[in-house]
């Protein structure tokens, strides 16, 4: 682990792997190959060059390039970067695709009960994006 300010970030290098499963407050970021399962209450970060082969639940996941396969839980931003790949469910409050990523599977939109708004699914095709997307579903009572 590496001290961040008030917290710790738990790092996968470049060319190492691991097989098991991380339980963190903090940080995760992978720029190795990971299977198992991750659960973080904070960010969780793909880099380029990493693979991940897991189910995740994070407050945020970022992909930056990488591949993920398996289901993803967000209580936060989902963001699928340029050249990222995620093969698997997701629950999201707010999804973002760039350019070039690609996403395969069911898209199901969450909002915060407290707030007023009730939950709702979109169901998106498998298929890449061609272009920047943003998906975000507000409903107010």
């Amino acid at each position: 682990m590496v001290e961040k300010g008030n917290g710790s970030i738990t790092i996968l290098g470049a060319g190492a792997s691991f097989e098991g499963k991380i339980t963190t407050p903090h940080m995760v970021q992978v720029f190795g190959k990971f299977s198992g399962e991750i659960h973080s209450s904070d960010v969780v970060a793909v880099g380029r060059d990493g693979s991940v082969v897991a189910n995740i639940t994070a407050k945020s996941v970022q992909v930056g390039g990488g591949k993920i396969q398996g289901n993803i839980i967000c209580k936060e931003l989902l963001e699928l970067g340029e050249h990222s790949e995620v093969r698997g469910n997701i629950t999201a409050k707010e999804l973002v695709i760039k350019k070039s990523a690609v996403f395969h599977g069911n898209s199901n939109m969450m909002q915060n009960s407290e707030s007023g708004r009730n939950d709702k699914q979109i169901n998106l095709p498998s298929a890449s994006s061609s272009n920047n997307a943003t998906v975000k579903l507000e409903q107010s009572l």
